[in-house]
């Protein structure tokens, strides 16, 4: 027995907004991580370390990033100055998964834009990060 076509619609555009909602979140969320950690919040807070910060106030919020979003957050928090041990903690992932993803060719080979963004150039060529050119916000517009 299927739902009335009302009810149908009415459920779709609900995953819709819930949708819309969640990737404007994760976007928030990954700005206020960036500034949380140049801000030294833990210190603040009385944490020891960023990773004992992360833990102790995340640690059940933390999601589990598809790896397209896992790697433009990763980029943006680099961006913003934070290293693969702080992106680790932030993300409730391993340093080496950090790592690697920061290790990743950041340029194009010729003839492709494969995993290039704005954040990783910067990154890479050791601008001034987290000063207002490369932040996440840049990476979800």
């Amino acid at each position: 027995m299927s739902a009335p076509r009302s009810l149908a619609e009415e459920r779709a555009t609900r995953i819709r907004d819930h949708l819309e909602t969640a990737a404007a979140g994760l976007q928030e969320a990954a700005g206020l991580v960036a500034e949380a950690y140049q801000a030294r919040d833990w210190e603040v807070l009385g944490y020891e370390s960023w990773a004992a910060y992360c833990t102790g106030e995340f640690a059940l919020a933390r999601l589990k990033l598809p790896e397209g979003d896992r790697e433009r957050i990763i980029e943006a928090f680099a961006a913003a100055g934070l290293s693969s041990r702080a992106v680790a903690a932030a993300l409730g992932t391993s340093q080496s998964t950090a790592a690697r993803e920061l290790r990743t060719d950041r340029t194009p080979p010729p003839g492709s834009a494969a995993r290039w963004s704005p954040a990783a150039a910067a990154v890479e060529s050791n601008e001034a990060p987290g000063r207002g050119r490369h932040m996440v916000s840049d990476l979800y517009r």
